[in-house]
């Protein structure tokens, strides 16, 4: 313990030089490690972060080595460990036992004796937030809305009070509650439609306004009429929500390039994306684009586009291609399939005024097979 003592201030000394930058990198990463065995709990967090993140010891993710140094560093008293924990808790509900990462010179434990999932973030941010971490407050609203269920009054309750923490993951999610007339997600009794350009507004004064999922409200607050329309900020909003992987955006980016620019190939890039993730819209879009506006690409493309966005239950294309079988187009596809989707439509309760119309066609279908018969 004496020598512990006369080494300390050389310790704290070298493990600031280290985070600052003033070291070589196998110097720093060894003075950090030594203020951590040292039990400096700023250390301490700073080790369990890195391993966490990947960005300490050239990359090394180590759920293990993780909770080791964040464990240490909370029992030491170090407050904003404990924001640290909850994200570890959170990482490691999605880590299994084979794939930890064991750092030599450290206690070996099984994945089951780290706290895991959401009710053990929240309690650790709990923790950091009764102890005045605002990140560890922060993080414990988010994940009380996720626990909630977004269209819960008590989600929508803590949505409000995380934008006036001024969180703007909070002012985004409930721009889009404005966006779809929830009234509850309104300031102080306000109209919804107009709270949607409040929300924006406040969110697009912050710097984290490069959320994808801003960009793409924005875009839609201009289609709608809130927000005034130009087409050079609306392009802007469509490509940033695009560029942010957001599969709706791929699409919406995709038909404004062909109506704006008439740019087929860019445009069909974006559109192949979002079919790819799972947008049947862009399937269908694509079927419409090369069937209608390609003269110079086969229509089997075109219907391969249609059957797949069919298949991801595109009410709009199986009339569409049920139309077209009943005036003699698509004469590869078979009638029996066309109808087939047309009791789906009609029986699924949920097409509204979709259901009028696949009962007119399949009546007209069975007219035509009976006038054959005659």
């Amino acid at each position: 313990m004496k020598i512990i003592s006369m080494l300390h201030p050389l310790v704290i000394y070298r493990y600031k030089q280290a985070i600052r930058g003033k070291l070589l990198p196998q110097k720093k990463y060894a003075a950090i490690h030594n203020a951590g065995k040292a039990n400096l709990p700023e250390a301490c967090r700073y080790l369990g972060a890195g391993y966490l993140t990947g960005s300490f010891g050239g990359g090394i993710f180590s759920i293990e080595s993780a909770h080791y140094w964040l464990k240490k560093a909370t029992d030491l008293g170090d407050v904003p460990a404990w924001y640290w924990r909850a994200r570890l808790a959170l990482t490691t509900q999605n880590i299994e036992s084979e794939s930890l990462n064991f750092i030599p010179g450290l206690p070996e434990i099984s994945i089951g004796d780290i706290p895991s999932g959401l009710d053990a973030a929240i309690k650790f941010c709990k923790y950091g937030q009764d102890l005045g971490d605002n990140s560890a407050k922060h993080l414990r609203l988010r994940l009380l809305y996720m626990q909630a269920g977004e269209n819960t009054d008590y989600a929508i309750t803590i949505l409000h009070e995380a934008a006036n923490n001024n969180q703007s993951w909070a002012m985004i999610e409930l721009a889009e509650h404005c966006l779809q007339d929830d009234e509850r997600a309104a300031p102080s009794k306000g109209r919804a439609r107009n709270s949607t350009m409040y929300w924006l507004s406040r969110v697009a004064s912050q710097t984290e306004n490069q959320n994808g999922k801003y960009h793409l409200l924005m875009a839609k607050a201009m289609e709608q009429g809130i927000f005034p329309k130009n087409s050079t900020n609306f392009r802007k909003h469509l490509k940033c929500a695009a560029e942010a992987q957001i599969p709706e955006a791929w699409f919406r980016y995709g038909v404004f390039l062909l109506k704006a620019d008439r740019d087929g190939l860019n445009a069909e890039a974006w559109l192949r994306k979002a079919a790819d993730a799972g947008y049947s819209d862009a399937a269908a879009t694509l079927g419409d684009w090369i069937t209608m506006g390609c003269p110079d690409i086969s229509d089997e493309i075109g219907i391969s586009w249609y059957m797949k966005a069919i298949t991801m239950g595109h009410v709009g294309t199986m009339l569409h291609i049920s139309r077209m079988i009943m005036i003699g187009k698509y004469s590869k596809i078979k009638i029996h399939e066309a109808k087939k989707w047309l009791r789906e439509i009609i029986n699924s309760g949920k097409c509204g005024p979709y259901e009028e119309e696949a009962k007119l066609i399949m009546l007209a279908m069975e007219n035509k097979n009976l006038s054959r018969s005659r």
